[in-house]
């Protein structure tokens, strides 16, 4: 939607001067004149001063500076607080000595688990021999025993029979004859012969068992207790050391710390010292105008528009050397505050 202008009072006297163009009979018109240099020089503005423009600072000079010569001095150093720094010294010993322990004891770690392979391994192979031998023992046994049991199994075969029909060895309930009896006793006495040669047999393996059995396990005690050992002496191996590095180390240190230093200066000789000055800056550039109307033409543009529009609605006409009407021109502008 286009924008509607805005009605004033130019517009007014405008829209009047069409109306009465319209109306009635044309009449002869008044010569008069207006000096419209005089209207544009009132119309216009108090004239404004054009701000100035900033200028640029005014760089800054350079400066010497001349530095004096010092002479070779000694300087002794005295702790201040001494207790406090033997005690952040012990903390900072102390955490050093902890650290190195530390890896001290996992380096040593690898030496106590290839002790300990080397000992199983070891054990390992007395295991096997002892086995070996009780095995070999046993064997022996056996042949000495079915040696020994032999004869005696055939006869008490003969005598009553193979599978024996009595095994529990339990006697008789009734009387036999003299020959039946006499065979039932002797197959009584080979039982009895059998069961001991069995509980003898019995026992010497049993014994052998226990034996090696418990050497083996007084040996693995002793391998265990080897390790512990080998672990708790490396463990204490490595405490002292890192005890003596730390020690090593910051022996020197608290010797200056308790009777300070001696610190030496080299002479310096004088030395002049120039900053030059800044340079200056550049100008602010003036900006061009912009090519529109000056305000007197803008101005004389206006009074002339508004002098058409008085002159049409007075019936004037105007004409140099005639009447001087410009008082009236300016009374009426104002009157319809047609200033600038």
């Amino acid at each position: 939607m286009p924008r509607l202008k805005q009605w004033t009072p130019r517009s007014s006297a405008f829209l009047a001067l069409l109306i009465c163009a319209g109306c009635g009979s044309p009449v002869a018109k008044l010569a008069v004149s207006v000096n419209v240099s005089q209207v544009v020089q009132q119309s216009l503005p108090p004239a404004q001063k054009e701000p100035s423009l900033p200028r640029a600072p005014k760089p800054l000079p350079g400066i010497t500076a001349v530095l004096p010569a010092l002479p070779a001095r000694e300087i002794m150093t005295r702790p201040q607080n001494a207790e406090e720094l033997r005690e952040s010294v012990r903390k900072l010993q102390e955490s050093i000595r902890v650290r190195l322990e530390k890896q001290l004891r996992k380096l040593y770690a690898r030496d106590v688990k290839r002790y300990e392979v080397e000992l199983q391994r070891q054990f390992g192979d007395l295991e096997e021999s002892s086995l070996t031998e009780l095995s070999e023992s046993i064997r022996a046994e056996l042949e000495k025993v079915g040696a020994e049991r032999l004869p005696k199994v055939s006869r008490l075969a003969f005598l009553a029979g193979w599978p024996d029909p009595n095994p529990q060895n339990t006697p008789s309930p009734t009387p036999l004859r003299p020959v039946p009896q006499l065979r039932e006793d002797e197959a009584l006495q080979l039982r009895k012969d059998l069961a001991r040669i069995d509980a003898e047999f019995k026992a010497r393996i049993e014994n052998m068992s226990i034996l090696r059995l418990d050497a083996l396990a007084q040996r693995r005690t002793q391998i265990l207790l080897a390790i512990e050992l080998r672990k708790n002496e490396l463990d204490a191996q490595a405490n002292a050391e890192a005890n003596k590095q730390v020690a090593d180390a910051t022996k020197d240190f608290q010797l200056d710390l308790a009777r300070g230093q001696v610190i030496k200066l080299r002479p310096v000789a004088a030395e002049s010292v120039t900053i030059p000055g800044g340079k200056p800056l550049a100008e602010v550039p003036k900006v061009p105008s912009s090519p529109e109307l000056s305000e007197p033409q803008l101005t004389q543009s206006l009074v002339e528009s508004d002098l058409r529009i008085w002159v049409g609605l007075n019936g004037f006409e105007l004409k140099k050397g005639a009447v001087d009407k410009t008082a009236e021109f300016i009374a009426w502008r104002n009157s319809q505050k047609l200033g600038r």
